[in-house]
């Protein structure tokens, strides 16, 4: 037994607070492709229906996407599997585990999302987004920095904002 293990385990309002804000944005995605591809196909010259089906497939897109996302928060949720900090790895759920000898780099990211963008050696990015988890990206980056260097590449804008704010 590790002593040195910290687990964040889904929280489930804030899974079900962010499927909710999805769902809304399904809804708006799709009335507004409904109504792109009702006025381009009302307009009856062929650049408006070509425009309309083209924004009403961009609303597609937007709506899968979000589609997407709702099934994979409905999947941490259901499967209930903690995200595990330990001496030899980070554990995510539904993952094999990741050594950090196989870990080129993490990084912090707060301003456009919150969460560690962990870089592989292979190059393959992965995203571990801090609210499924019910904490701050601060929490997550803590519990990884005491086995690897946590860049804060938010800091820097931070800093910027003082100097003009300040």
């Amino acid at each position: 037994m590790e002593s040195e293990r910290t687990e964040f385990r889904p929280d489930a309002g804030s899974i079900k607070r962010a499927q909710n804000g999805q769902l809304w944005w399904v809804a708006w995605a799709g009335a507004l492709s409904a109504l792109a591809a009702s006025v381009g196909v009302a307009g009856g010259s062929g650049w408006s229906v070509l425009l309309g089906v083209a924004a009403a497939a961009v609303g597609l897109g937007m709506i899968g996407l979000a589609v997407a996302r709702h099934r994979r928060l409905s999947r941490i949720l259901q499967e209930a599997r903690p995200l595990v900090v330990r001496a030899g790895g980070i554990e995510l759920p539904g993952e094999p585990p990741l050594p950090w000898s196989a870990v080129a780099a993490v990084v912090a990211h707060r301003l456009k999302w919150g969460g560690l963008e962990v870089t592989r050696t292979d190059g393959q990015q992965i995203r571990i987004p801090a609210a499924p988890f019910g904490c701050t990206v601060d929490d997550l980056a803590a519990a990884v920095a005491r086995y690897v260097p946590v860049g804060d590449p938010d800091a820097a804008y931070r800093a910027w904002g003082d100097y003009w704010h300040g």
